[in-house]
């Protein structure tokens, strides 16, 4: 089983530090678990700028994976960004 290293974006880091901390730590746990495989409620996505989204909670986790590593590129809150 491959192992991947995860990178943040600063828009994704700017994301995180707006969101209370137990929700922004609930996101980042999630996101941890991406290094062992794409597990979790993803979808590959079609005409947009990054390739999957991972779905958690009221929150969607935008990302691309680039090689053996996961590009985290921002967080959205459907109908607006956080």
């Amino acid at each position: 089983m491959a192992n991947y290293e995860i990178s943040y974006s600063a828009r994704a880091r700017e994301d995180l530090d707006r969101l209370p901390s137990r929700q922004a730590g609930q996101i980042v746990k999630k996101i941890g678990r991406l290094q062992s495989g794409l597990h979790g409620d993803i979808k590959r996505l079609q005409q947009h700028d990054v390739s999957y989204r991972l779905r958690m909670g009221d929150y969607r986790v935008l990302f691309d994976v680039v090689g053996g590593s996961y590009h985290h590129s921002q967080n959205q809150r459907p109908g607006r960004c956080v």
